[in-house]
């Protein structure tokens, strides 16, 4: 089993001209596999891969490719990149506006420093608050506070994972993980068991429930047959939104407080009562080892399908009503998309969607007609001849309107 401090699967050997962290050479194995290639391997892959810093073969190509003023969503954009700790806004001609960064050891500076454990060398997901604080998360290390300035305001050392996400009335859910023995689930002596832990605003535990106890307590627990007991990692919970319930009329099981939560390795996506720790709605099988999905204005949902039909990326907008995919990008023979971990999508106030391709370190804005109308490419690069690109974890496009007095640079 392998998370973000394991040794990678095909990781470069040398390290000279690379930063700290962890760089690995484009797995092209991976990415070319044939559609008839069992799942078992394509998941060991994905595990052992971890989170890294940076994976594929660079582009000669960097930062706006392209940017379509006519039909590109105006705004800013929240970058998260693997090339160090911190995030930065950037405009649409890819200048950088405002930058925060802090170490590991700049934010724990008592707890142990490991140079080569990917998960502190990066930001894995943070959320920008109006005032320009910003909530951030090391990968399996912990979640702090920091203001705009970067100056840190309060911390958790837990094992925090993969997402987070804040209400209305400041509220922080995040994904967190215990080793334990669950015998009634698993041969293996302890697996990872993941909780959604619920905290204050100022970082204070409300409390946690363990999203295995909710598939236990519910009628979909047969999911827990899709479980790979020679893993320890069963579930790799790896999104978390709360809903709105917005569209609880049509779909009852989406009511507010209610969480939408993606088990990756079970192919799942559910819906959590946390109130009565059990799943209410659950759907399997649409896509593989997906991200993000979340809930759109028109009460659809917009999932991140990293290994599609084809073990190729695509992202789906479906009907959790009827099951029928509304809208779909898979990419073209010209313009491939591809993206064996990570990845992010959001549907913008345009209509068109914002992609992150996170192992090809690219950013992507889709008009409803599959057109590309931006494009982002990591500048940032690692290895003895600058031939890697680092992740790109999540570009977020801001509004027009959100509130920047706190930046370095103002906006033009």
């Amino acid at each position: 089993m392998c998370f973000t401090g394991c040794n990678p699967r095909n990781a470069s050997s040398d390290t000279a001209n690379t930063p700290s962290g962890r760089w690995r050479v484009s797995a092209n194995s991976v990415a070319d596999a044939p559609p008839d290639s069992a799942d078992k391997e394509m998941m060991d892959q994905v595990l052992a891969m971890g989170y890294l810093q940076g994976s594929r073969n660079a582009s000669s190509r960097t930062g706006v490719t392209i940017h379509d003023t006519d039909r590109a969503e105006a705004g800013l954009n929240l970058v998260m990149s693997g090339h160090k700790p911190g995030a930065a806004i950037m405009d649409m001609q890819g200048a950088v506006l405002h930058e925060w960064a802090l170490t590991f050891s700049e934010v724990w500076p008592n707890r142990p420093f490991v140079p080569d454990s990917p998960g502190q060398q990066f930001w894995r997901r943070v959320h920008l608050y109006p005032d320009g604080s910003l909530l951030a998360l090391f990968e399996d290390y912990g979640l702090f506070k920091i203001d705009a300035a970067s100056r840190v305001l309060w911390t958790r050392p837990e094992r925090y994972h993969h997402h987070l996400c804040v209400t209305q009335d400041g509220t922080i859910y995040t994904l967190e993980r215990r080793e334990v023995e669950r015998n009634e689930v698993s041969p293996l002596p302890l697996i990872w068991e993941d909780f959604v832990t619920r905290l204050t605003p100022g970082g204070e535990v409300i409390d946690s429930i363990s999203l295995l106890e909710c598939v236990l307590n519910s009628p979909f627990a047969p999911m827990l047959d899709r479980i790979d007991t020679t893993e320890r990692d069963i579930f790799h919970t790896n999104t978390i939104e709360v809903l709105d319930g917005k569209f609880s009329g049509l779909l009852p099981a989406f009511s507010a407080g209610r969480i939408l939560v993606s088990f990756s390795l079970i192919n799942t996506i559910a819906v959590i009562d946390l109130e009565q720790r059990r799943v209410v709605w659950a759907l399997s099988d649409l896509w593989r080892f997906q991200h993000q999905p979340t809930m759109l204005e028109n009460g659809n949902l917009l999932v991140f399908d990293n290994q599609g039909r084809t073990r190729q990326s695509r992202v789906l907008e479906i009907s959790p009503a009827t099951q029928q995919i509304v809208w779909q990008y898979e990419g073209t023979p010209e313009t491939p998309f591809f993206t064996l971990t990570c990845g992010s999508s959001q549907r913008l106030a345009n209509g068109n969607t914002l992609i992150t391709e996170s192992d090809e370190g690219r950013a992507i804005e889709v008009a409803p007609d599959g057109g590309i109308v931006w494009e982002y490419l990591n500048p940032h690069r690692a290895g003895e001849h600058n031939e890697l690109v680092a992740t790109l974890f999540e570009v977020v496009r801001l509004p027009v309107d959100f509130p920047t007095p706190w930046m370095s640079t103002p906006a033009k």
